[in-house]
């Protein structure tokens, strides 16, 4: 792999969300170095998000492909 991309990729913080209409989240995937998180199915959310926030710690950059339209508003609520 190139190695910039390289260097890009280990201080991002890759990051989905799905929500169901009400903004229950029924899954949570992210990828940071090469490790992979997901909760889905039945979880408890404040959990997950704690979980997910010691998963990403350190993380520079956070990339999505709907964050600002979607899942930071999920996240806030």
């Amino acid at each position: 792999m190139d190695l910039w991309l390289n260097d890009f990729l280990s201080r991002a913080l890759l990051l989905d969300l799905k929500t169901g209409p009400n903004r229950a989240l029924h899954k949570i995937g992210a990828v940071r170095g090469g490790t992979t998180f997901l909760r889905q199915g039945r979880f408890d959310e404040r959990t997950a998000l704690a979980n997910l926030d010691r998963f990403a710690a350190g993380a520079e950059l956070v990339l999505g492909h709907n964050l600002l339209g979607h899942d930071l508003h999920c996240l806030r609520a």
